[in-house]
Parts: structure tokens; C-alpha cells; sequence
């Protein structure tokens, strides 16, 4: 089966069977835009997202916070940076970090906000993001092994700049950390990987 065409029939039943349960569809339609984003149809995950903002109006607070980070995503993913940065930053306050769920919400947030800022150069500012993102998944009761994605970005960072040893070791500390949480699958692992062969 193809996949886009389920997704496309989602679209259509969410607003069908979910028209007076707005806090559903809005979650559906967010699920829907991020399996997008991982599809690689930027611009799909866009309109999707587009297609949730009726929805958004009485969503709970984590929901609208996680369609804007899937949105300022979308936009850095089609070459659009300063875009992502800007509707990123001017929603920044309204980030909960209370309780481990708010917490995950907000380093992804954070973490999206420091990769359109290193899209700009902006290695100061991404480097602030990138660090806060890590010391909100570090404070988890279950850290897993999402800190490994923040060191990662912090790498990554140290690799722009041409300091490759530096570079070098917090790959591998990322990596130790998916060892560490039993993940070394996914997506994670073969970007450290394809880091580690090019460092």
C-alpha cells in the first residue's frame, strides 16, 4: 500500500468524523504532519498543518506547541531558516518545562530552534538552544536515549567550526548513550555513524 494515499485518507476522515472533537483532530493532523516531515514531503507536512490551525483554537497547550515546532521543522527542512527561527522565537515563552512530558515537548522545540539558528550561522545562539534541549532531557526521570540526539547537535556545531577532535568525542558520547539506553537503531544511530566516517 502506499503510504501518502493512507495519510491523504486520515486528512479527509479527520475532518469528516472529527468536526466537533477539535483536541482529536488537531493531534491526528499533528501525527499525520511529523510522519510527513519523516516521509520527507515538506510541503505536505505544511499543508497538513495548515489544515489543523481550525482545529488549533481549543488544543491543549502541548499540542499547539508541538505544531509549531513541526511547522518551524518543515520550513528549515524547505531552505527556509530565518522563517523557522522567527515563529520559533516569538512562541518561546509560551514553552511549558514542567513535568517530564512538557519537558520532551520543549527540548524537541528547542532543538528544532537551535538547528534553524545553526542553518544561519548563528552558532552562538544555536549553541544556547542545543544545550538547554540537553539539559531538559537530562532532568527527565527517563532520560533514554534522547540526551544522545542533543550531543549530536552540539557535535555537529563543534564540526562547523573545524574542531574535529572535539567534534570527534561528543559523536562518540552520543553514541555510548544510545548504547547505554539499548538504541543503537533508528535514524540516530545511522546519522552519528555517517558523522563519525566523515570526522
Amino acid at each position: 500500500f502506499d503510504i501518502r494515499l493512507l495519510l491523504d485518507a486520515g486528512v479527509r476522515r479527520s475532518r469528516a468524523e472529527f468536526a466537533h472533537q477539535p483536541t482529536t483532530r488537531a493531534e491526528l493532523l499533528a501525527l499525520i504532519a511529523r510522519i510527513r516531515l519523516r516521509l520527507g514531503d515538506y510541503g505536505a507536512a505544511i499543508a497538513v498543518l495548515d489544515q489543523q490551525k481550525s482545529a488549533l483554537f481549543s488544543a491543549p497547550p502541548a499540542v499547539q506547541i508541538e505544531s509549531l515546532q513541526l511547522r518551524g521543522d518543515a520550513l528549515r527542512l524547505l531552505g527556509q531558516p530565518a522563517q523557522c527561527r522567527d515563529l520559533l522565537m516569538a512562541h518561546e515563552d509560551q514553552l511549558d518545562e514542567r513535568g517530564d512530558a512538557a519537558k520532551r515537548d520543549a527540548a524537541d522545540y528547542e532543538s528544532v530552534l537551535g538547528r534553524c539558528e545553526r542553518a544561519l550561522q548563528n552558532r552562538t545562539a544555536a549553541r544556547i538552544h542545543f544545550k538547554h534541549a540537553l539539559a531538559l532531557r537530562e532532568s527527565q526521570a527517563e532520560t533514554g536515549a534522547e540526551p544522545a540526539e542533543s550531543l549530536v547537535d552540539l557535535a555537529t556545531l563543534e564540526a562547523d567550526a573545524g574542531n574535529d577532535k572535539v567534534a570527534l568525542a561528543g559523536m562518540n558520547d552520543a553514541l555510548q548513550r544510545l548504547r547505554a539506553s539499548h538504541n543503537e537503531q533508528g535514524p540516530l544511530a545511522v546519522s552519528i555513524w555517517q558523522n563519525l566516517g566523515m570526522l
